[in-house]
């Protein structure tokens, strides 16, 4: 078969194309118009300006060939929180939370995202939150597309945040005399603001004696009899439920050797916060 034939018609129509372009450019004041353009492989969306004073045509590709009146699609938001799960005990977080939001629309784009956290107003998301106070805290959000799609508010996410350590303080009491020798009974008295209270340990010289669980305030390790070998090192460690914890240390009781009875009963306090 002759392409020679075809070869000739199509530069001829590509000539007549060229030709008929610049037609339209003469007698025209520049402007700008969108339009799509099909073809049977692809359909696009391209920018056209028109030059008068320069006799040229010029062409921006802007994308898909989609209109934003065709995209009745709301865009999607996802949530993300760094540490991505309570780091406390009990689904409580126990460091800053980082919260980040991020939105995607296929067709126009997303124009902005909108949040509401805690009892605050409806705020315009423009970079990750921070979240340090100690708290109940809850936040919803959606996302608005170009095209002015609106997303459903997301269901209420809800997190806890417990930073502070509880407050411990120690005391013991003492019974016993010279001869037989003195018993101690230790109270350590703790209290947490936010999460509450779950256990104090007592240690001697650094080993575990007791472990006492509850909601406090009161926490009772006794009676013990100390060695007269040695120095004595008591240490109660308060924890509350997110698993904060923060401790006290007697160092070596003492009590009233003067007083001779087998009954009695005193109370000297001291702490040491370390």
């Amino acid at each position: 078969m002759d392409k020679k034939p075809l070869i000739g018609v199509s530069i001829c129509a590509v000539v007549l194309l060229v030709l008929g372009s610049l037609t339209n450019v003469v007698g025209y004041q520049p402007v700008k118009s969108t339009a799509l353009s099909d073809s049977p492989l692809f359909r696009i969306r391209t920018q056209r300006t028109i030059h008068q004073q320069r006799n040229m045509i010029t062409s921006q590709y802007l994308g898909e060939g989609k209109g934003f009146e065709n995209d009745t699609t709301p865009p999607v938001t996802t949530i993300y929180f760094v540490p991505p799960e309570p780091n406390g005990l009990n689904n409580w977080y126990i460091s800053d939370i980082k919260i980040t939001l991020e939105a995607t629309d296929d067709i126009s784009g997303v124009d902005f995202i909108k949040y509401l956290l805690d009892d605050n107003d409806w705020m315009i998301y423009t970079s990750p939150l921070i979240i340090k106070s100690d708290g109940y805290h809850r936040i919803t959000y959606y996302a608005v597309d170009k095209a002015g799609n609106v997303e459903q508010p997301s269901e209420v996410v809800r997190f806890k945040l417990d930073q502070t350590k509880p407050v411990i303080a120690m005391n013991y009491t003492w019974e016993g005399n010279l001869w037989q020798g003195y018993e101690f009974i230790f109270t350590a008295t703790c209290t947490d603001a936010m999460s509450g209270m779950e256990k104090v340990e007592f240690y001697f010289n650094e080993c575990l004696q007791k472990t006492v669980t509850g909601p406090g305030p009161d926490y009772v390790w006794g009676p013990f009899l100390p060695p007269s070998t040695c120095d004595i090192r008591i240490k109660g460690i308060a924890y509350d439920k997110a698993g904060n914890l923060d401790f006290t240390v007697l160092e070596n009781p003492t009590c009233y050797e003067n007083q001779q009875s087998q009954s009695q009963s005193k109370t000297v306090v001291k702490v040491e916060n370390q």
